[in-house]
C-alpha cells in the first residue's frame, strides 16, 4: 500500500495549477432579490453555523506544502477558477489510478483552502460555494483519515513510510496526521453550511439542486432521516425532471425514516424512470440502485412487523435490519441491551461487528466482537460470516509481515491456520459449498506457503497444481454454486497442459447458470487466456463464440473491452474484418475512458493501425497513450518498435532496457530485450550480448512462473493483470469470496528476432515434483 504514503509527499511537489483568470458565470445575485421563503427556512434548520475553516486547522508546514494564496491575491478571479477547478477535476479521476486519486485529493485539499480563503475575502460566487459544498462532501466520503478505517490505518502507515524516508519529521506526520482526521471529522458540518450559504444568497441557481442531493446524503449519513428527505424532495423538485437515481435515494431515506409510504411512492418513479447514462452500463448501474432500493423496502417493512419483538432471535434480527436501514445509533442500543440481558449470546456480539464494519469499516473492533464471541452460543451463520470475512485477511497481512521483517516462515506456521481452519469447519453447517471453497485455500495456503518459504518452489508449486482438479471436483458436488464456478475458472490458467486447461475452461456450467453474467464472463476470460497463452486456436474460437453473447447485465466497458481485444488477436492473425472491428473497438473506448485504460485502448488502436500500414496514426496514438499513463511500458516498447522502423535507433538501447529492468510482466521483459537483440544486429549494441540477455531471462522467467505456461506474447498480447483470492465482509451481502481477475491484455509488436529467440515449443514453467 506504498501508493497511499505520497499524499503529503505529493502535496510537496503540487504547484499552483495555472488557471485562465475569469469571472464565473452567474455571478452573485443579490439575496434580497432572489429571496426563497421555503429554501431560507431550510437553509436556517440545516446551517450548523460558522465552522472554523480547515485551513486554521492545519500547522504550518502542512499549509506551505498546499501552496495556499496570498492574503492580496485570496479573492482574486484566478484563485476561486482553480478552487472550482480542483474540485471539478475530481470527476474526471481514473478511479483505477491510485496516484492520481492522490493527486486529485491534494489537489482537492489546496483547492478547498483556497475556496476557503475567497470566502473570507468577500467571494459568495454560487459556483464557488457549490464547489466547496462538494469539496467537502468528498473529503467526508473519503473517510481516509478515519484511524478506525481501512483507509486510515493504510494511510497512517504510509505516514511511517515517509517519516523513515525522511521527508518530514515524526512528530510533523503525527501533527498532520491529526489536523487531516479532524478536517474529515468536520467536513460534514462544513459541507452544510457552505450549502446554507448557497441556498440564502442563490437559491435559483442551477447549482442548487445537485448541492442540495449532496447535503441530503450527508444527513442520512448523520441519521436525520427527516432532513434528509426534505432536502432530496426539494432537491427533485428544482431538477424538474429528476433521474430515477435521483427518486432511489429519496426512497432510501425514506425506508430508513420507516415511512413506507414516502418510500414505496418514490420507489414506485425510480422503477418507472429508465437510465440515464445510455448503453447496457447504464442500465446495469439502474438495475443494481433499484435492487437496493428494494432490499430496503423489505427490510423497512419487516423492521416494523418486528417493532414490538420481545424475544432474542426476532430482537436480533431486527438490529440487523436497522443496521441495513442506516439506522446504526437505534441498532447500537439495541445490540447493547441484548447483552446486557444474556452476555453468553453471540449473536448481539455479531451485530456489532457488523455495525463496525457499517461504521467506517472499523475491523479492529470488529473482530473484537467475533472473538469475544468465539465461545458463546447460538454463533449463527451470520457469525461466521463476518468471522471468516475478516480474521484470514488479518491473520494473513500479520503473517506476511512477519515474514518479510524476518526473511522466513515463522516456525509455528501449522497453529497460524488453526483458527481459521476451525472456521470453515464449523461453516459447513450453514453453507457446506463455500465451506469446502474455504477449506480447500487454506488448506492449500498452508501446505504451499510451508514448502514456498524453505525455498523449494517446484514443491510448493506442486500444491497449486492440484487445484484445479479439486475445483473440478467441487463444481461436481455443488453445480449450482457460484463460488465453486469462479474457483475453477481462476485456477484454469495453473494448469501445465494446454489441452487439459482447455477442456477445464469448457467445462459445461449447469442450466441455472448459464446466463449468470459473472460466471459467463469468468469463463470467456478464462478461454481468451488459455487461448493466448497456448497459442490455442480452438481455444481463441470458443472464446470468439462466447463473447458473441455476453450479457447485458455487465458494464459498459467490460463486454467491449473483450470482444476487442478477441478481434484484435484474430486481427493480428490475418482476419483484416476483425483488426478493423478491433480498431474501432478500442478507438471508441479510449474517448470515454481515463488514466492507464484509456492508455491501455490508445496503445492496441496504434498496435493496429501499425499493421494496417498507418506508421503515422500509429504513432500518434502511441504518444497519446503515454501522455494518459506515462508509465505504460508496453506502449514504450511499441514506440521503440516504431522508432526503429523508422530508423530513429540512437536512445533505443537505454530505453529498452529501462523497461525490461522495470517491468513486472515476463512477456513485455522478453519483448524489449528481443528489440534489444534487434537492435544488436543493426549496429547499436553487441548481437552477441544481447541474445545472451534474452536467454537469460527467458531461463529465469520460465524458472519462475507460477502458471502452467509462461505468456510470451507471441502472438501479439500480454495481460498485465493479476488474480487475487480475498475475502471480505459487506454488510449488505455477507461473506465475500473475491476470485478478482482483472485482465489487462495489451498488444506488443514483436520484434523481428523474437521467433528465433523463442524456441517453436518455449518450455513450460517450472516442474513440480
Amino acid at each position: 500500500m506504498q501508493r497511499l504514503f505520497l499524499a503529503l509527499a505529493l502535496a510537496a511537489a503540487c504547484k499552483p495549477i495555472p488557471v485562465e483568470s475569469t469571472t464565473p458565470a452567474g455571478a452573485a445575485a443579490s439575496p434580497d432579490a432572489a429571496a426563497d421563503s421555503q429554501l431560507a427556512e431550510l437553509a436556517r434548520r440545516i446551517d450548523p453555523g460558522p465552522q472554523p475553516p480547515l485551513g486554521e486547522l492545519f500547522p504550518g508546514w502542512l499549509k506551505d506544502q498546499f501552496g495556499v494564496a496570498s492574503t492580496g491575491e485570496a479573492a482574486s478571479d484566478a484563485v476561486v477558477a482553480e478552487a472550482r477547478e480542483a474540485v471539478a477535476a475530481l470527476d474526471s479521476l481514473d478511479p483505477d489510478d491510485g496516484e492520481g486519486r492522490l493527486r486529485g485529493a491534494v489537489r482537492l485539499g489546496r483547492g478547498i483552502v483556497l475556496a476557503e480563503q475567497a470566502v473570507a475575502a468577500g467571494r459568495s460566487d454560487p459556483e464557488l460555494l457549490a464547489a466547496l459544498a462538494k469539496g467537502y462532501r468528498v473529503l467526508h466520503a473519503l473517510r481516509m483519515f478515519d484511524r478506525d478505517s481501512v483507509f486510515g490505518q493504510d494511510f497512517a502507515r504510509a505516514f511511517e513510510v515517509v517519516r523513515a524516508q525522511g521527508v518530514f519529521t515524526g512528530a510533523q506526520l503525527a501533527e498532520g496526521l491529526d489536523a487531516l482526521q479532524k478536517a474529515a471529522a468536520l467536513a460534514p458540518a462544513l459541507q452544510l453550511h457552505a450549502t446554507a450559504q448557497l441556498l440564502r444568497a442563490h437559491p435559483d441557481h442551477p447549482t442548487v439542486p445537485n448541492t442540495l442531493g449532496r447535503a441530503a446524503q450527508t444527513q442520512f449519513e448523520r441519521q436525520d432521516f427527516a432532513a434528509s428527505i426534505e432536502l432530496r424532495r426539494r432537491s427533485i423538485a428544482r431538477l424538474g425532471q429528476a433521474s430515477a437515481t435521483d427518486h432511489a435515494s429519496l426512497a432510501l431515506a425514506c425506508y430508513a425514516a420507516l415511512d413506507l409510504h414516502c418510500g414505496d411512492m418514490a420507489r414506485k418513479t425510480a422503477h418507472q424512470r429508465g437510465a440515464e447514462a445510455p448503453g447496457e452500463g447504464g442500465a446495469a448501474l439502474l438495475q443494481w440502485t433499484l435492487k437496493q432500493v428494494d432490499a430496503s423496502a423489505e427490510a423497512a417493512r419487516r423492521a416494523l412487523a418486528l417493532a414490538e419483538a420481545t424475544g432474542a432471535a426476532e430482537l436480533n434480527e431486527r438490529g440487523h435490519l436497522l443496521i441495513a436501514l442506516g439506522r446504526l445509533d437505534e441498532a447500537e442500543r439495541l445490540f447493547k441491551r441484548l447483552i446486557e440481558a444474556d452476555p453468553q449470546d453471540a449473536r448481539p456480539r455479531t451485530g456489532l461487528a457488523v455495525l463496525a464494519l457499517r461504521r467506517g469499516y472499523d475491523v479492529e473492533e470488529a473482530v473484537a466482537q467475533i472473538r469475544a464471541g468465539r465461545e458463546l452460543l447460538h454463533r449463527d451463520r451470520s457469525y461466521y460470516e463476518v468471522a471468516l470475512g475478516l480474521i484470514p485477511t488479518i491473520e494473513a497481512g500479520a503473517l506476511m509481515a512477519e515474514i518479510a521483517r524476518t526473511g522466513a516462515a515463522p516456525k509455528d506456521l501449522d497453529r497460524r491456520f488453526d483458527e481459521v481452519m476451525a472456521l470453515a469447519t464449523e461453516f459447513r453447517a450453514f453453507d457446506p459449498a463455500r465451506a469446502a471453497v474455504l477449506e480447500l485455500i487454506f488448506a492449500a495456503t498452508r501446505e504451499g506457503l510451508a514448502k514456498f518459504m524453505t525455498g523449494d518452489f517446484a514443491a510448493g508449486l506442486a500444491v497449486t497444481r492440484k487445484l484445479p482438479a479439486q475445483a473440478l471436483a467441487l463444481t461436481r458436488k455443488f453445480p449450482e454454486v457460484k463460488d465453486v464456478w469462479r474457483l475453477l475458472f481462476a485456477l484454469v490458467p495453473v494448469v501445465p497442459d494446454g489441452d487439459k486447461a482447455r477442456a477445464l475452461a469448457l467445462t459445461p456450467v449447469p442450466e441455472a447458470l448459464r446466463t449468470d453474467p459473472d460466471i459467463r464472463l469468468r469463463q470467456v476470460q478464462t478461454l481468451l487466456d488459455i487461448a493466448v497463452r497456448w497459442e490455442d486456436g480452438v481455444a481463441l474460437a470458443a472464446a470468439v463464440q462466447a463473447a458473441a453473447s455476453l450479457p447485458a447485465e455487465l458494464d459498459a466497458d467490460t463486454t467491449p473491452t473483450i470482444r476487442a481485444t478477441l478481434d484484435a488477436v484474430l486481427g493480428l492473425r490475418g482476419d483484416t474484418a476483425a483488426r478493423q472491428r478491433a480498431l474501432a473497438g478500442f478507438t471508441a473506448l479510449a474517448e470515454r475512458q481515463r488514466g492507464k485504460a484509456r492508455a491501455l485502448a490508445l496503445n492496441n488502436a496504434a498496435v493496429l493501425r501499425a499493421a494496417a500500414g498507418d506508421a503515422g496514426a500509429a504513432i500518434k496514438d502511441i504518444e497519446r497513450a503515454l501522455e494518459a499513463a506515462p508509465g505504460a511500458l508496453a506502449a514504450r516498447v511499441n514506440l521503440a518498435a516504431f522508432m526503429f522502423a523508422a530508423n530513429d535507433r540512437e536512445r533505443l538501447p537505454e530505453v529498452l532496457a529501462e523497461v525490461a529492468s522495470a517491468t513486472r510482466i515476463a512477456g513485455l521483459r522478453l519483448h524489449a530485450l528481443a528489440w534489444r537483440a534487434a537492435l544488436g544486429d543493426t549496429g547499436h549494441g553487441d548481437p552477441k550480448a544481447t541474445r545472451a540477455d534474452f536467454k537469460k531471462a527467458l531461463a529465469e522467467e520460465t524458472g519462475r512462473e507460477f502458471f502452467g505456461r509462461l505468456l510470451l506474447g507471441r502472438w501479439g498480447a500480454i495481460d498485465d493483470g493479476n488474480l487475487q483470492v480475498a475475502l471480505s465482509h459487506a454488510p449488505d451481502t455477507g461473506l465475500l469470496i473475491r476470485f478478482d481477475v482483472t485482465p489487462a491484455w495489451w498488444l506488443v509488436v514483436p520484434a523481428p528476432t523474437f521467433a528465433a529467440l523463442v524456441p517453436a515449443k518455449p518450455p513450460k514453467s517450472a516442474k513440480p515434483h
